[in-house]
């Protein structure tokens, strides 16, 4: 902002701003020392304005002056009107999260205590109870299943015993409306570092995915994440299984796909945060850790990444579509 002359009366300071208003140029009067001074905001118009105030001093009681008010009015609502336009559509992304580390997470907090819970009634996984059996897949043993499965297809070509099921054995409890079996085994954990490791990407990643989409945005992803992980790891190895791992992997592909196709919606995460999550997988899965559901890590994986880019693929196509 350039200062450029002063003009010793108010009204005729106030007329000259309007007159360079309407001129197209943003100006601004102070009250100084010496009458008021006027000052352009733009460089390029310092010259211009120069001049146009040394005219305006020679008769500022000329036509042009005394009628720019009404047209100074106009512009300055127009220009009001674009402020207002270019704030709504605005989006300030250094502010625009900076609320959410206060914001309440209920439903990543439930699932923690649950977990929790049911790690304290069946100290993490020892005490084989009626709690680790309401809340298992199945509670076939291995031994069982083998058997039952033996002895359907031993029954394939009697006509009189028809008993041979196309589902495999161990999921006689879910089939028999016990549907609660597809999502609790995510709340059973064995071993206090089990249990820990889970807590604390579940903390982490729901937190994310929570205060950015809500809580029912979470909750679904973890019911669908959890029955598909589950289901997963049920056929690849039978109904001995259980953890929140299979839901941790599917909340990291979700926010790890998001933060590279929607990054507006503030979902973050360090390089050094997904290196560490792949590093374990592969790890797990060519069993240096022994004893882990990689079924249910991969096809957690998976299904958090394809409802994450689900929607984004279902608009961009969408758009395509109409562009056409």
């Amino acid at each position: 902002m350039r200062f450029i002359g002063s003009i010793p009366d108010p009204q005729l300071a106030e007329r000259f701003s309007d007159y360079l208003v309407a001129l197209g140029i943003a100006n601004q009067v102070e009250q100084g020392t010496s009458g008021f001074a006027v000052w352009v905001h733009d460089d390029d118009h310092i010259e211009r304005s120069k001049s146009e105030l040394s005219s305006f001093l020679t008769d500022p009681n000329r036509g042009q002056y005394s009628q720019a008010s009404d047209a100074a009015q106009r512009v300055r609502e127009d220009q009001h009107r674009r402020d207002e336009s270019l704030r709504k559509n605005y989006i300030d992304y250094r502010t625009r999260f900076a609320g959410l580390a206060s914001k309440p997470m209920p439903v990543t907090i439930a699932l923690a205590i649950l977990c929790a819970t049911v790690a304290v009634f069946t100290q993490f996984g020892e005490k084989r109870d009626d709690i680790q059996a309401w809340l298992r897949f199945g509670n076939l043993s291995s031994e069982e299943m083998v058997q039952d499965l033996v002895e359907s297809i031993k029954n394939i070509n009697r006509p009189q015993v028809r008993s041979f099921k196309l589902v495999p054995p161990g999921m006689q409890e879910i089939l028999h409306g016990q549907v609660w079996r597809l999502f609790t085994p995510m709340f059973l954990h064995f071993g206090l570092m089990h249990f820990v490791f889970n807590m604390l990407w579940l903390l982490d990643l729901g937190a994310i995915i929570e205060r950015r989409l809500g809580s029912l945005a979470l909750l679904a992803i973890v019911l669908c994440v959890a029955a598909l992980s589950n289901l997963a790891q049920f056929y690849w190895n039978g109904p001995n299984f259980g953890g929140m791992s299979g839901v941790v992997y599917g909340l990291f592909g979700y926010v790890w796909v998001k933060s590279r196709v929607e990054p507006q919606l503030g979902m973050r995460l360090h390089q050094q945060t997904i290196t560490v999550m792949l590093i374990w997988l592969v790890v797990c899965i060519v069993g240096i850790i022994p004893h882990v559901a990689n079924a249910a890590h991969v096809v957690g994986l998976i299904v958090g990444v394809v409802l994450a880019h689900a929607p984004y693929s279902w608009r961009k196509m969408k758009q395509k579509q109409r562009a056409l």
